[in-house]
């Protein structure tokens, strides 16, 4: 038995080993790291602070396996980890040092991602001159994408997480599944439930080719909205197909090689902002010379039944020749 202390830290353990004087040493015993501050951790080896959106995330963590290895992998059995108000608990391990070869299962039961984000910038007035503007679109269009460090992942696995808050959208029964080996295509696979629906997400990355495939089943759109951008300008139930493949080492590059196909569909919804019921019967009263009656400001949203739409990129350019709008007013 052991017990090492170091920058905050307290680890305990009773690692026994088996065959240290043959080729093939092995090292297994439970480990136990103490609860402790992340924060005061960096703070005490000189890092710099993270700066996060809640500044009592980072407060507390720890960590208890089954620990078994030898000199060219590790693996850690039974594995509980404490991150805060999360837990998540599976299996993980390196089985080959040299080529980072990772694998694990895990499952988490709850996870905030937004507490570990940056704060939020407060927004500022924008200059919007033309060459501001074509600045932007340069500097957008020259960022590298991050492929050689994508292709370079060596990982297997699966992470469950029960529910989750990402960019201020509430998911559930969240799965992300990793699958990849150097030299071959990698695939990150993700799939949720969400307002009502669900998401499966494909993502594949072979060299600097990807490919994204998306469908958004069911989604109930207006508290979507509102929980990702604060408004909810259409409501509804919606789905969302989006299939595409682009290629490039910058951002520029895959805009410019962009080609697939994208459809949409809202149904039983409303746009809210303006009543196009009573703008046409306004109009009609002022050809037939009657004064319009008051506008009800609490109805100011124009109701349909079915709101579609599908286009096709073809070489970074979106064309679409298909809209379909039916409400009680109008087809």
């Amino acid at each position: 038995k052991a017990e090492l202390q170091a920058a905050g830290i307290t680890l305990n353990t009773d690692i026994t080993g088996t065959g240290l004087t043959s080729d093939t040493p092995r090292l297994s015993g439970p480990i136990k790291i103490k609860p402790f501050s992340p924060r005061d951790v960096m703070s005490k080896l000189g890092m710099k602070p993270m700066i996060t959106a809640d500044k009592d995330a980072l407060g507390n963590a720890s960590l208890n396996a089954q620990y078994m290895g030898t000199f060219k992998s590790a693996s850690l059995s039974g594995l509980t980890l404490v991150l805060d108000q999360t837990t998540i608990m599976g299996n993980l391990s390196i089985s080959d040092f040299s080529s980072k070869a990772i694998s694990f299962a895990l499952k988490a039961d709850k996870l905030d991602a937004d507490r570990y984000m940056a704060p939020k910038a407060e927004k500022t007035a924008e200059s919007s001159s033309p060459a501001d503007a074509a600045a932007k679109k340069a500097a957008l269009n020259a960022t590298k994408i991050p492929s050689d460090a994508l292709n370079a992942l060596n990982a297997n696995g699966t992470l469950d997480i029960g529910t989750l808050k990402a960019s201020g959208v509430n998911m559930s029964n969240v799965r992300l599944k990793l699958s990849g080996t150097p030299g071959s295509a990698k695939q990150q696979e993700l799939s949720a439930n969400l307002y009502g629906g669900s998401i499966k997400a494909t993502t594949r990355v072979n060299g600097k080719s990807y490919a994204v495939n998306t469908q958004l089943q069911g989604l109930n759109a207006a508290p979507f909205l509102k929980d990702l951008t604060g408004k909810d300008p259409v409501s509804g139930v919606g789905n969302l197909n989006l299939d595409i493949t682009t290629s490039g080492a910058t951002v520029g590059d895959a805009r410019r090689a962009l080609n697939g196909s994208v459809n949409f569909a809202l149904q039983n919804g409303a746009v809210k902002g303006f009543n196009l019921g009573q703008i046409i019967r306004g109009a009609q009263a002022a050809f037939a010379g009657n004064a319009a009656g008051a506008q009800d400001k609490t109805t100011q949203q124009t109701d349909f039944a079915t709101f579609s739409a599908s286009g096709k990129f073809v070489n970074g350019v979106l064309k679409s020749d298909t809209l379909d709008a039916k409400s009680p007013l109008l087809r």
